[in-house]
């Protein structure tokens, strides 16, 4: 992901812990020098919102919010670029 930022400046990422305490997404993020905003989803409202039930989700949003896009695991790198260009 942080290629793809680099890559792609007009690019907004926002990650969203689910499933895990506040306190480790924290330390993800420290020990992983993530450089996007990250929160904490407490209560899940965010990941009911969105359809995401499990960590591995990704949910993509045009610059006019909405959602283009919802894969609820893991995606192959052609498809995640197919779905960029789609947003981009």
């Amino acid at each position: 992901m942080k290629g793809v930022r680099e890559k792609h400046k007009e690019l907004v990422i926002v990650g969203i812990g689910i499933q895990d305490s506040e306190a480790r997404i924290r330390n993800y993020v420290l020990n992983n020098a993530i450089p996007w905003p990250m929160g904490f989803d407490r209560g899940n409202a965010i990941s009911k919102a969105y359809g995401i039930s499990y960590g591995a989700g990704m949910v993509f949003i045009n610059k006019d919010g909405v959602v283009v896009e919802r894969f609820l695991t893991g995606i192959t790198e052609k498809k995640f670029n197919e779905t960029l260009d789609k947003i981009l």
